[in-house]
């Protein structure tokens, strides 16, 4: 199965920037590749503990750029869908450059609606 997302980025500053990734869905995983990474996804089997149910991701990506670098991030989804907990690492030979942990809050299901208000406000 082939795969395609585009990622939308806006700046404070105004700038907006965009990124496509092209790849395929086999052996359980997503394989994707843009200029800049490749790498894979895969959803984590749920283990049938007694946690809260949610989903979880392991994501991993390779740079594809002269300073290189590897990201390996554990994304973990509530069960109602609405929050989002991520925690990456960067390595860089062989050394952590970079934790970061981010928690996110889904603010609609009609993002085409959101984009076009915050547009016209701004």
């Amino acid at each position: 199965l082939r795969y395609r997302q585009t990622n939308h980025y806006r700046w404070p500053d105004g700038s907006e920037q965009s990124f496509d990734s092209d790849g395929e869905i086999r052996d359980g995983r997503i394989w994707f590749h843009n200029g800049r990474l490749q790498g894979w996804a895969m959803a984590l089997p749920d283990g049938g503990g007694a946690g809260e149910g949610g989903q979880a991701t392991v994501l991993r990506m390779w740079s594809q750029q002269a300073e290189g670098g590897e990201v390996l991030e554990l994304i973990q989804l509530s069960p109602d869908g609405r929050r989002r907990q991520r925690v990456a690492q960067m390595v860089r030979d062989g050394a952590v450059v970079r934790r970061t942990f981010i928690d996110e809050v889904k603010t609609t299901d009609d993002w085409r609606a959101w984009d076009a208000a915050t547009r016209s406000d701004g």
